[in-house]
């Protein structure tokens, strides 16, 4: 159950559009099926969707108020975009815990400086392409999801 009632979510994911097949069939349903492992509850447990004709901006903060951590889908898509990159620095500045989660090789280096920041000094989580050409986590979802309701002070959770 959720004891914060400020928070609905135990994680808001933030992604480039041109990501968006490989965020809903390889990060969402994962994340939810894992998270409720953990969770006991029977709501959604990731936030995926801004609401329909609202500022896209304001639904970034409202999503990161109501969510414990954030965990940003970074690639080069990502870096590329001033738009991803405005409101990574937007969520930055509300100072939730934010966990980077890479999906392949990323050129860090045409990242801004807070994100380097996180990328050299935290663990991330890792994508990359198996032998077969499909997308393979190189961490456990059961870790991931551990860490996730760690970062987010365990407020979420009623273990």
């Amino acid at each position: 159950m959720i004891e914060n009632q400020e928070l609905q979510y135990a994680v808001f994911i933030m992604f480039s559009s041109k990501d968006d097949e490989f965020v809903r069939s390889c990060v969402y349903p994962k994340f939810e099926e894992y998270m409720h492992h953990e969770i006991n509850c029977n709501r959604e447990l990731v936030d995926k969707d801004f609401k329909i004709g609202l500022c896209i901006l304001n639904e970034t903060i409202r999503c990161t108020k109501l969510s414990a951590v954030i965990v940003v889908i970074l690639s080069d898509n990502f870096c590329k975009s001033g738009f991803c990159l405005q409101e990574f620095d937007i969520v930055f500045r509300l100072g939730k815990p934010i966990v980077l989660m890479l999906k392949g090789e990323v050129d860090i280096k045409k990242a801004p400086q807070a994100i380097k920041d996180l990328f050299y000094t935290y663990v991330r989580i890792v994508w990359r392409l198996n032998d077969d050409g499909e997308n393979e986590l190189m961490n456990s979802w059961i870790n991931v999801c551990y860490s996730i309701l760690e970062l987010g002070g365990n407020c979420i959770v009623d273990k």
